[in-house]
């Protein structure tokens, strides 16, 4: 798996709402994730494997919105577990949103 595959995946479940790093101006409803430090497994005193972290922030404003539902299904179809980091009303966004981190092995 890459976090290319992944990217593809997602947007092909959530045409037009998901985005790498930011979302436009104005968007309500979308996805916006993005890569950092990644894990590493070390053996035969070498790294052997570095696995990426990526971390999809998931925003809407209107209730019944499925695209947390989406994003969550996708990821269970490509067998990469997840973590919920937090769910739910942001201020600072003013509308709900879930922060999801996973290793893309």
């Amino acid at each position: 798996m890459t976090v290319s595959t992944l990217d593809t995946a997602l947007r092909a479940a959530a045409p037009g709402k998901i985005f790498e790093l930011a979302a436009p101006e104005g968007a309500t409803e979308y996805a916006v994730w993005h890569e950092y430090a990644p894990r590493t497994l070390t053996g035969d005193d070498a790294v052997q494997l570095e696995a990426p972290r990526v971390q999809i922030d998931v925003i809407w404003q209107r209730r019944g919105s499925t695209l947390l539902r989406t994003v969550k299904d996708t990821l269970t179809a490509l067998e990469l577990p997840y973590e919920v980091i937090s769910h739910g009303y942001d201020d600072a966004w003013s509308a709900m949103r879930c922060i999801l981190q996973l290793e893309v092995v």
